[in-house]
């Protein structure tokens, strides 16, 4: 599991320089500062290259949390 939180805070951080370092498994993508629809499908797709597989949009918005993307992504197999 800490791969794969490292490998998105990278990716927030790539995304939104400077929020990638307060995320913790229990972070909202509500909670992120000045996050908006651009900054979703953006996520979307540096976790769709990354780990190589498909994500609902859904999952990168509002009230998912970082843990909520980290169970998605341990269950499709990466």
């Amino acid at each position: 599991m800490h791969e794969i939180l490292a490998k998105l805070k990278d990716g927030i951080q790539e995304i939104m320089p400077g929020a990638g370092r307060q995320i913790v498994l229990e972070t909202t993508i509500a909670d992120i500062p000045t996050w908006d629809s651009l900054h979703s499908v953006t996520l979307q797709m540096f976790l769709e290259e990354t780990f190589k597989t498909s994500i609902p949009l859904d999952l990168v918005q509002g009230d998912s949390t970082i843990g909520d993307i980290i169970h998605y992504l341990r269950g499709s197999g990466s």
